[in-house]
C-alpha cells in the first residue's frame, strides 16, 4: 500500500508534455509600472511579524514538528533572526535543507476509500517556508481585482464567491423559462481533475511573465513552489521523497492565487472566441451582457448556444487549456444543461 501511494504521486506530479504557445500569445499585459515597483520594495520585519500573526497557532507542523504557535510566542526573541535569514533566502533564491520540505497527509473524500483518487492530498510545510510565502501573497492580494476577470470571484479580494452563484442561477433560470428565439443555449459545468496537482510549471511561469509581473518576482514564485521535496504520510509512516516537476501544494498560501492567474489563459481563449463570433454567450434578458464563462476556482460554467459548431469550439478551446496548463476534464463530474426547445 505504501508503494501504491508513492507511485501514485510521483505520476501524478511528474511533467506531462505541454504546449503553451497558443495561449500565451493571446494573454495579455495588465500589471503597470506601480505594481511591479511595489513587488519590489525590500522586505520588512512588519511584513513577516503580519504574516505571522495571520496563521492559527495551532495548524499541523510541518516536517520540522514546529507549528505557528511555537514562533507566535517567542517572536520577540527571534524575530530579528528569522526576519534577516528568510528575507536573504528570498533575495538570494537559496533555501537550505530540509526548508521546504512537506509532508502529504491523506484525508479521504469518503467513508470507505478504495483507490488514491479518494484521498485529498494536503500539504503540510514547515512554518517559516509558509511565512515567506505568506509574505509573498499579501503584497499580491491587493492587486488581484485589476488582475483577474470579473468572470472568476474566487480568492479575489473584495468580490464574494456568492456573486458567480447568483448570476449562474439567474442564467440558468432564464434558460429553463425562456423558449423563444432563434437559437438554444447550452450550459456545462465542468470539472478539473486534481486541478492544482496538474498545474505545469513553465506554463504558470510563461502567464506572470505575460501578465507583466516583473522577471525577478517570477523567479522567487517559481522557486518558492518548485524547490519542495515531500513524503506521503501513510499509516503513520513517510513514504518518499517525492520531487514534484509541477502542481501546487493545497496547504501553501500561494497556491489559490496563483492557480487563479493560470485561470486567465482560459480566459483569454474564451474571450478571443466571443470576439471572433466563434462562441456565443447567454443573455438573461434582451439587451443584457452576454455570459460565456464563471469560474469557481476548480469548478467551470460555460454558455454557448446549442449548435454543433459552438459545441466543437468549446470543445477545441478545452483541449487547447488542456494542452498548455497541463489539468484534465473530469467527465464523470461534468454535466450539461440545455434550454427549453424553441416553439
Amino acid at each position: 500500500m505504501k508503494r501504491v501511494a508513492l507511485e501514485y504521486f510521483q505520476n501524478l506530479f511528474q511533467r506531462s508534455n505541454t504546449d503553451s504557445s497558443d495561449v500565451l500569445e493571446i494573454v495579455q499585459s495588465k500589471v503597470t509600472s506601480e505594481m511591479r515597483s511595489q513587488l519590489a520594495l525590500p522586505y520588512t520585519k512588519d511584513e513577516f511579524t503580519n504574516a505571522l500573526s495571520q496563521m492559527h497557532p495551532d495548524k499541523a507542523p510541518g516536517p520540522d514538528g514546529f507549528n505557528p504557535v511555537f514562533y507566535q510566542k517567542f517572536w520577540g526573541l527571534t524575530g530579528n533572526e528569522i526576519f534577516a535569514q528568510c528575507a536573504g533566502w528570498m533575495e538570494s533564491l537559496q533555501f537550505p535543507q530540509g526548508l521546504n520540505d512537506t509532508t502529504i497527509a491523506l484525508i479521504p473524500k469518503m467513508e470507505k476509500p478504495q483507490s488514491m483518487k479518494d484521498f485529498r492530498p494536503i500539504s503540510l510545510c514547515n512554518v517559516l517556508y509558509k511565512v515567506m510565502a505568506k509574505v509573498v501573497t499579501n503584497r499580491l492580494k491587493p492587486h488581484l481585482h485589476q488582475l483577474i476577470s470579473e468572470t472568476q470571484s474566487a480568492f479575489v479580494p473584495g468580490r464574494l464567491i456568492v456573486d458567480n452563484v447568483m448570476v449562474a442561477f439567474e442564467s440558468l433560470h432564464a434558460m429553463k423559462c425562456n423558449s423563444k428565439g432563434k437559437f438554444g443555449n447550452v450550459a456545462l459545468k465542468v470539472d478539473i481533475s486534481k486541478a492544482y496537482d496538474r498545474v505545469d510549471w513553465s506554463f504558470l511561469k510563461g502567464i506572470l511573465l505575460k501578465l507583466g509581473f516583473d522577471d525577478r518576482w517570477v523567479q522567487l514564485v517559481v522557486y518558492l513552489i518548485s524547490s519542495v521535496s515531500s513524503w506521503v504520510n501513510f499509516n503513520g509512516e513517510l513514504v518518499g521523497p517525492i520531487h514534484p516537476q509541477r502542481g501546487l501544494r493545497q496547504g501553501c498560501p500561494l497556491s489559490p492565487y496563483l492557480f487563479i492567474l493560470c485561470a486567465e489563459g482560459l480566459t483569454a481563449l474564451l474571450s478571443e472566441a466571443e470576439n471572433a463570433g466563434m462562441l456565443h454567450g447567454c443573455k438573461v434578458i434582451r439587451g443584457a451582457p452576454p455570459i460565456s464563462h464563471l469560474l469557481f476556482a476548480d469548478d467551470s460554467l460555460f454558455f454557448f448556444r446549442a449548435s454543433l459548431e459552438e459545441a466543437q469550439c468549446m470543445k477545441s478551446l478545452l483541449n487547447k487549456y488542456e494542452r498548455a496548463s497541463g489539468q484534465a476534464i473530469n467527465l464523470s463530474k461534468s454535466a450539461m444543461f440545455l434550454s427549453r426547445p424553441n416553439n
